[in-house]
């Protein structure tokens, strides 16, 4: 099962919220506006991926290609 995932983890590393698009995401990160106060943990399958303090546009990025992997 190739299901995409993004946990928002708060400073605590406790999971905040789960989004599985990335334009929510991004909605909610814009939306709070304090972006460097969470972490972001992506999964698909068996891959991960952990993002920490990234400015927005490179966080969409980085989403955007480790979701188009095959």
């Amino acid at each position: 099962m190739n299901r995409f995932e993004i946990l928002v983890l708060n400073t605590a590393a406790e999971v905040y919220t789960k989004y599985c698009s990335i334009a929510d995401c991004m909605s909610f990160l814009r939306r709070i506006g304090r972006t460097n106060n969470f972490s972001i943990v992506v999964h698909k399958g068996k891959r991960s991926l952990f993002i920490e303090k990234l400015d927005p546009a490179t966080l969409a990025k980085e989403l955007n290609d480790f979701q188009n992997q095959p």
